[in-house]
């Protein structure tokens, strides 16, 4: 069964999904920007299949970067379940940040 999950920065997921999307899409990765993104993954048996990143922007703005699958592992599925599942956490952040707002006022 495929898992999706956010990572904790600087964890062993966190390096695989980022080393992922490197081999994958062939870019070069800057770490120091990374650290400012939010990885999501995808694992099957315990292996990362799929990674995406989220870039957090200001006024509760946050955008999809960067989604690499694993070829030959249902490419289409995993990207879509990676995107669903990062939409998702950018809907949270958004409605804690509202959440919060209201509480301080």
């Amino acid at each position: 069964m495929i898992q999706l999950h956010l990572t904790t920065p600087m964890s062993k997921e966190y390096f695989e999904g980022i080393h992922l999307r490197k081999n994958v899409l062939e870019d070069k990765i800057d770490y120091f920007k990374e650290q400012k993104y939010l990885t999501v993954i995808a694992t099957y048996h315990d292996q990362v299949i799929g990674s995406a990143s989220i870039q957090r922007g200001l006024f509760s703005t946050s955008k999809i970067i960067n989604i690499a699958v694993l070829p030959g592992k249902c490419e289409t599925v995993i990207e879509e379940k990676l995107r669903n599942y990062a939409k998702e956490v950018i809907e949270n952040q958004r409605k804690n940040k509202a959440s919060l707002k209201q509480k301080a006022s």
